[in-house]
């Protein structure tokens, strides 16, 4: 397993690029025959100013893609509200909103932070009094929270673009292990994801043995920095379905290097959750993928070539 930084080294000394890695401010710099460019964070710089300001918003992002007729998850924003001297957030007319958005999509919401990634500031919400206080908790710090209908997924996909092409795509699991009447959950988890598990389980719940058929979910987030997993898409007609939705944003919209999430409910929708300009494969790609080193060495030089494509 190599560090993402040591693969793109690896490939700039094969192309003649000159790499300064910029530690403390978190940014690399590439430079060749007077041509200068860059990487911050997971952010390469392929992808346009605007672009990735819309896919750092994800209401943004969902309303880019209903006016595209894009099948999008429902998104819907609420901004905190000015409370007159006296009044509570129960009074405001917000809140009321809140409730019956929450009603009408049967007590069972996702709340999320209108940016991000890696299921940062995504929280599951089941009753009234936890939605009242996350609600009041998050706008104590912030302008604005996007809640969703609660969508039961059974498969989270994510495509990586380059330009209008799909380079590469692998499906994400959430955290569920099977009990086979032997194994702890403890022992089920560590099967699932050894990387985030390794030191995640001191509490005592984690010992019990799961019957037979018996299902734990940690989390009902797919990404691994949750503890879920990613493995790759083994069905030639299930990547041709995802990149009919794919190709079709990648047709219309300059995508310059992007990654779009599907994902597939338990009624068979198939539909965009977020979409990000700034991605990595780090130990868990290389780790769950087939040939996972070699999977990111063939995505960064794929970069590499469009910045300082061959005179």
């Amino acid at each position: 397993m190599k560090e993402v930084y040591d693969i793109i080294r690896e490939i700039c000394k094969e192309k003649g690029i000159t790499m300064h890695n910029l530690f403390k401010a978190g940014v690399i710099m590439f430079e060749k025959n007077g041509k200068i460019r860059f990487m911050y964070g997971e952010n390469w710089d392929i992808c346009h100013n605007a672009l990735a300001g819309i896919m750092n918003d994800k209401y943004a992002t969902y309303e880019v893609l209903k006016r595209l007729k894009i099948p999008v998850a429902e998104h819907s924003i609420f901004y905190r509200p000015h409370l007159e001297k006296g009044t509570t957030f129960e009074d405001s007319s917000t809140w009321q909103r809140m409730v019956d958005y929450f009603e009408t999509h049967n007590q069972q919401i996702v709340l999320k932070g209108p940016s991000g990634h890696g299921g940062n500031n995504v929280f599951q919400v089941n009753s009234k009094e936890e939605l009242y206080q996350k609600v009041v908790s998050w706008f104590a710090n912030h302008q604005t929270l996007i809640l969703m209908p609660f969508y039961h997924v059974i498969t989270e996909y994510r495509l990586v673009y380059l330009n209008k092409e799909c380079v590469f795509s692998y499906q994400k699991k959430n955290p569920v292990v099977i009990g086979d009447g032997k194994q702890t959950i403890r022992e089920l988890l560590l099967q699932f994801n050894p990387i985030y598990f390794s030191n995640k389980l001191a509490d005592e719940k984690y010992e019990k043995i799961l019957k037979k058929g018996e299902s734990f979910q940690y989390s009902f987030k797919c990404n691994c920095e949750g503890g879920g997993s990613i493995k790759d898409i083994d069905s030639e007609e299930m990547k041709a379905r995802l990149l009919e939705i794919g190709d079709s944003i990648a047709n219309k919209i300059d995508l310059g290097f992007s990654t779009i999430d599907i994902i597939e409910t338990d009624t068979q929708e198939f539909m965009v959750i977020e979409m990000n300009c700034g991605y990595s494969i780090g130990k868990n790609g290389q780790t769950f993928l087939k040939d996972g080193v070699n999977v990111a060495k063939r995505l960064y030089r794929k970069i590499l070539d469009d910045m300082y494509p061959e005179e």
